[in-house]
């Protein structure tokens, strides 16, 4: 089964939907908070919020922002 990583600022706002969403779908799913804006250039679109699927293997199948 696909696990999930969320990046996003710790605080409620674009993110908070994504959060209820995959907490109501219940799936494994982690949070990461970002140090902004020394992360912006790793970040998959310079940008949040950020989603990762992640296959059983670990690697990435789906990145979304």
């Amino acid at each position: 089964m696909a696990s999930y990583v969320f990046r996003y600022f710790n605080t409620i706002g674009y993110g908070e939907t994504t959060r209820l969403l995959l907490t109501a779908a219940k799936v494994e799913w982690t949070e990461e908070h970002p140090e902004w804006p020394q992360e912006k250039p790793n970040q998959p679109f310079g940008r949040l919020p950020v989603l990762i699927e992640r296959s059983i293997d670990g690697s990435p199948d789906l990145v979304l922002s």
